[in-house]
């Protein structure tokens, strides 16, 4: 874990000295995804000063290929849930129906499964990361509160963190922190039972603090692969941004989820 945040704030952080290149280079911070997918342990939500990191997960069907333009498109927040839904008017008789979490979006993501929340109650002040129920009923997952993590015991009865969270509060909002991750293994075994795929959202934003006025005469430039797509624009030495999609298959077939199941039983 001390890996993964050290990498976040190498891309997140300004630099010590004159920050005129690590400024204009925030297309460098989409090699930090490409490590992600690859990793041990893989971050699905990160948020902090330059940094946004927002995975879900959408039917394998609805990626082959994937919708790039629509996908650009389509954002998912936080704060999607689940609700009930009363409709009224247009000539209708009124309606009531449960509305999923991404019901909103379009037909790639509207089957799909958000795997963190975030909901805000009045009575109170605090809004903590929630998790997917369903992912964390299908680990065996517990949350230890001590050690901010959905944890399981292994084969030899220790704890195990499979799912950490990090939320770190700043002096003000650029110095606020909240990182996700989870084991690569068991997400990738999961999104395959799942006949899932995982949309990666996001956006690398770097400006020069106290003196940027605005976005004007950037260059402007766009990337596009099946799997990895992204607009973006560069202001030399003053500001440089690049928002995108990443998508991830998992990188687990049937066969072997059920040679490694059947060799834990024997």
């Amino acid at each position: 874990m001390d890996r993964v945040m050290q990498r976040l704030a190498e891309i997140s952080t300004h630099p010590q000295g004159d920050p005129s290149e690590w400024l204009s280079s925030a297309e460098s911070a989409v090699e930090f995804l490409e490590e992600n997918a690859q990793s041990e342990k893989m971050v699905v939500f990160a948020s902090m000063d330059c940094t946004l990191i927002h995975a879900v997960l959408a039917p394998l069907a609805h990626l082959d290929p994937p919708d790039q333009s629509e996908l650009m498109q389509d954002f998912v927040k936080l704060d999607d849930r689940w609700a009930i839904e009363h409709v009224s008017g247009g000539g209708q008789p009124d309606r009531v129906y449960l509305s999923p979490s991404m019901d909103m979006q379009g037909k790639t993501l509207r089957d799909g499964e958000k795997l963190l929340f975030r909901r805000s109650f009045a009575a109170s002040e605090r809004s903590p990361i929630e998790l997917s129920q369903k992912l964390v009923h299908a680990l065996d997952l517990h949350f230890v509160e001590e050690r901010s993590a959905y944890c399981r015991l292994d084969d030899n009865g220790d704890l195990e963190d499979v799912i950490n969270i990090v939320e770190r509060t700043g002096g003000d909002w650029t110095g606020n922190i909240t990182v996700v991750t989870i084991l690569t293994r068991d997400v990738a075994e999961y999104m395959r039972l799942a006949e899932m795929g995982m949309v990666v959202f996001f956006d690398f934003t770097r400006t020069k603090r106290g003196s940027f006025s605005g976005w004007h005469g950037q260059t402007r430039f766009n990337h596009s692969v099946p799997d990895l797509f992204y607009n973006g624009g560069v202001m030399a030495g003053q500001a440089s941004y690049v928002n995108g999609r990443q998508i991830v298959r998992p990188a687990v077939t049937l066969d072997e989820i059920v040679s490694a199941h059947v060799k834990r039983r024997d």
